[in-house]
């Protein structure tokens, strides 16, 4: 499927090292993201392919951010509570001010059922519209949470305009 990059023999591991060459080409004023893919493909001994059997072979793909911080951005840990919601019916517009990357997990009206069906990324300096299961109205205050550096899930209020 894939050309392999590296072969890990049985009861033995992989280490991977990865550095920032150079930030010379990198934004300074908001965060730059990368992602890595990793796709775990187990063997099949030969002797369960001769034999016709049945097998269950599961390849495990795992998808990891690395998110590059510029010096002087300040703290991230308030930026959620800066996201800008505005109501359309049973859509809701949200735009991120900030220079950080801010994953919603869940909206929701004082903690209760989620609102949105899918956790959404918003990219510095950006807006995206998403689906809501039922319609809210302006002047509404909303729980969102977000994922912070840990991979906490942290809940902010935010007034719908």
């Amino acid at each position: 499927i894939t050309p392999p990059i590296s072969r890990v023999d049985a009861k033995s591991g992989q280490t991977l090292r990865i550095k920032l060459g150079s930030s010379a080409g990198l934004a300074k004023d908001k965060e730059t993201l990368w992602w890595l893919n990793l796709l775990e493909i187990p063997p099949v001994e030969a002797s369960q392919k001769n034999e016709g059997q049945n097998i269950l072979q599961l390849a495990i793909r795992s998808r990891f951010k690395f998110i590059y911080r510029p010096s002087g951005l300040g703290n991230r840990d308030a930026a959620a509570e800066k996201l800008a919601l505005s109501a359309n019916g049973s859509s809701l517009s949200i735009s991120n001010p900030t220079p950080f990357y801010i994953t919603v997990s869940r909206i929701s009206r004082n903690g209760g059922k989620a609102l949105n069906s899918k956790t959404v990324m918003f990219a510095p300096q950006s807006s995206q519209t998403i689906a809501l299961s039922s319609a809210v109205s302006k002047g509404e205050t909303l729980t969102v949470n977000n994922i912070n550096d840990y991979g906490a899930d942290v809940a902010v209020k935010v007034t719908v305009k």
